[in-house]
């Protein structure tokens, strides 16, 4: 999907507004050691909203499609959960028509109708080795589980002129998939102010999959049905990109 440059310049300000709500947030502090300790968000109690950078400045969440929320635990360790949901659907009809010397043969129809639901949970266990400046490298660990299902049910019907009965043929193919793994991040952490941070993050996910195929057919004329099921699993093991992120703590 294109961005737009009105979304993108709506963007640009907030985040400029938060840098700036940050800053002040600074400025207001005493030049005390006590105060000093308190110049970013990383103090017991604090929570943090997660946002990935993307194209032409574009926010997003940073760990999870739906929700990335992290809780500071002390200064140097928090747990951060990331939570994605997905729904999505399509339709499409086709039909085509045969014919030989201009002699209608026969037509088939297509409709196919997709239904996909999915759902991810991670949950991390983030330490900082090291908070004494406003650069704070980080490391994290811990499990991942997710579930899917994608449903896919297909009508075709064929008409042939010298055969006055339709055929027809139903297919419903569920695939049910579930995830369970492990995933380990590595960044840096940069405070622009007390209340907003920028950070850079690498991933590696090891995942364990299962997943159940079932298909049913069925035909007219005579409604003769079909059922076929599988089994699966499979092992993977893949690094993330590097992601660019923004936090906002409160």
């Amino acid at each position: 999907m294109r961005c737009t440059h009105r979304g993108s310049t709506l963007t640009f300000w907030i985040f400029l507004l938060l840098i700036v709500f940050a800053m002040s947030g600074v400025q207001a502090q005493d030049s005390s050691k006590v105060a000093k300790n308190y110049a970013n968000g990383l103090h017991k109690g604090a929570w943090a909203l997660q946002f990935a950078i993307i194209n032409d400045f574009q926010l997003r969440d940073f760990q999870g499609g739906t929700i990335s929320i992290k809780r500071q635990c002390s200064e140097s360790r928090a747990i951060r959960l990331g939570l994605t949901l997905n729904e999505s659907s399509s339709q499409s009809h086709s039909g085509t028509a045969n014919f030989e010397e201009s002699y209608k043969l026969g037509e088939n129809f297509i409709d196919q109708n997709y239904d996909g639901q999915a759902v991810s949970l991670y949950l991390q266990y983030i330490l900082y080795p090291s908070t004494g400046s406003n650069i704070h490298p980080y490391w994290g660990l811990g499990p991942h589980l997710g579930y899917s299902r994608d449903k896919r049910v297909a009508h075709s019907r064929t008409i042939a002129s010298y055969d006055p009965i339709e055929r027809e043929t139903i297919s419903d193919n569920v695939v049910q998939t579930w995830t369970a793994g492990l995933s380990t991040v590595m960044g840096v952490e940069w405070f622009a102010g007390k209340n907003v941070s920028l950070l850079a993050e690498y991933g590696i996910l090891a995942d364990y999959n299962w997943n159940h195929r079932t298909m049913s057919e069925i035909y007219y004329p005579g409604a003769q049905q079909r059922i076929t099921e599988g089994k699966g699993h499979s092992f993977s093991f893949s690094g993330t990109a590097v992601k660019f992120g923004l936090s906002a703590y409160f």
